[in-house]
């Protein structure tokens, strides 16, 4: 919709230079440098004006191409992230992979640890030996235990 207003502001410009050049046909005498000219005044003017649509249009030119170069760049470097971002979730993928895996064994660790432990307290329990400590200091004999002094 912009380039329709330009379009249609350019349109407007450029018939009012013709009717100006038309209107202005007496000759104007220019100096440049060196040289004189004796032309007149339409002609200098629409020059003037289609000089200065070249420059627009050679600057607009240049600034497309300097656009069109950012553009190709910055695909290149997308194209290079979204690379990279499959690398990396392929990554994450192996390592979820890893873990869960990780998690496993130490869940069989665990479950192996518990029933290491209650077989221990199986032989704690069986490997301990009754004592009957009021039966021998009934019987007014040296109590046999750990603390018992020998004279």
């Amino acid at each position: 919709m912009i380039a329709l207003y330009f379009v249609a502001a350019l349109l407007v410009m450029l018939l009012v230079v013709a009717v100006f050049a038309s209107q202005n046909v007496h000759l104007v005498d220019v100096n440049l440098l060196v040289w004189r000219f004796s032309w007149p005044l339409g002609v200098i003017v629409l020059a003037a004006t289609a000089a200065g649509a070249v420059v627009v249009a050679l600057l607009g030119l240049v600034r497309q191409v300097g656009l069109s170069l950012r553009i190709h760049d910055a695909r290149g470097r997308l194209r290079k992230a979204e690379t990279q971002l499959e690398s990396a979730r392929g990554e994450l993928d192996k390592a979820k992979a890893a873990l869960s895996r990780k998690e496993e064994e130490l869940s069989a660790a665990r479950d192996e640890i518990a029933a290491l432990k209650e077989q221990l307290e199986e032989l704690r329990k069986r490997a301990a030996p009754e004592e009957p400590v009021a039966a021998g200091a009934a019987e007014g004999g040296p109590p046999h235990g750990p603390g018992a002094r020998r004279g």
